[in-house]
């Protein structure tokens, strides 16, 4: 079975559409400030890069401790253990 193909104005509602929200993004972006090019110092992106990989190790970690689910890594109870019976 083919595809069916959206008509002409179908398409130009599109482009419009599309176009509209690239325009606003763009606005915001510029009202931000997130627009503009910026240079920080070493330090700041040394931090930066820790911050990242410290959050990329841990979720990588989660799924290697045996006899944990994820839930509970959510929740912060061990499987198995009612909210109310948790010793905290």
């Amino acid at each position: 079975m083919g595809q069916m193909q959206p008509s002409g104005a179908a398409q130009a509602k599109f482009v419009i559409c599309n176009q509209t929200i690239e325009y606003g993004f763009k606005q915001a972006k510029d009202d931000l400030g997130w627009a503009d090019y910026r240079l920080t110092d070493a330090a700041s992106s040394e931090r930066w890069w820790e911050l990242v990989m410290s959050a990329y190790t841990l979720v990588t970690l989660i799924p290697q401790f045996p006899g944990r689910s994820n839930s509970s890594f959510r929740t912060g109870v061990p499987r198995g253990v009612r909210r109310g019976d948790a010793p905290w």
